[in-house]
């Protein structure tokens, strides 16, 4: 799974600029994304991924860097 096109999505959700997003940044803290914003970003992510994201996994979504992980758990393709 393409890395960029997740940032892209991710970028395009929250209103942010890719070059602010990296692995490490946190929703809260670096994208000030609230709980709303992460619930949009992942249907988002759902519908043009083609994947399911389960509910269970929304609370550990705290970085980039756990999105990235939940959704390469969640297509079994690797993110690059």
């Amino acid at each position: 799974m393409d890395q960029s096109k997740i940032y892209q999505i991710i970028s395009q959700t929250l209103g942010v600029e890719e070059n602010e997003i990296t692995p490490e940044a946190t929703f809260h803290e670096d994208l000030n994304a609230g709980e709303r914003e992460i619930s949009d970003l992942l249907l988002k992510l759902e519908q043009d991924l083609n994947i399911e994201l389960p509910g269970k996994d929304f609370n550990k979504i705290k970085s980039v860097k756990n999105l990235l992980t939940i959704i390469e758990e969640n297509s079994h393709e690797i993110v690059d």
